[in-house]
């Protein structure tokens, strides 16, 4: 399951209306779109992604609000992408893409991640703030050939 919320405040000049989808499949890659709007023209930027996760996982990454990026998650887990906004982006609606892939064989340890989202824009002023939270739902079970051989 992936929840969110908006973490900006009165300085941040975009704010996010909504997330989806509201789930994530492990072993596939999941587009994530999130929608929202914007009361100043973002020329340039850059952002922060935070994820931290248990096992002590706490790894920073960061990149150019208007270019693409892909950051490779720790422990061979999976890979997290930044779509790059198509800048200028002007006053208005806006739309952020983000990418995940998460190994098919994560760990159940490792199935909650935190994953905290900011950018600055050209000017250094406040952009966006949203944090996100995934979190593993009930495990289901397939075709159980040995004891303890359960699937997600």
């Amino acid at each position: 399951a992936l929840t969110w919320e908006d973490c900006g405040d009165a300085s941040t000049h975009g704010h996010t209306d909504d997330v989806q989808p509201t789930e994530i499949v492990i072993g596939q890659d999941n587009a994530i779109t999130a929608t929202g709007s914007t009361d100043k023209t973002i020329s340039s930027g850059s952002f922060t992604a935070k994820l931290t996760a248990s096992l002590g996982i706490s790894e920073t990454y960061t990149g150019k609000v208007c270019e693409a990026a892909e950051f490779n998650l720790p422990l061979g887990i999976g890979t997290l992408s930044w779509a790059g906004m198509a800048c200028p982006v002007a006053v208005g609606p806006a739309t952020v893409g983000l990418g995940l892939t998460l190994a098919s064989a994560l760990p159940s340890t490792l199935a909650e991640a935190d994953v905290s989202l900011t950018a600055v824009d050209q000017d250094g002023e406040p952009a966006l703030c949203v944090n996100t939270h995934l979190q593993r739902e009930a495990m289901v079970s397939e075709k159980v050939t040995h004891p303890g051989d359960l699937h997600w």
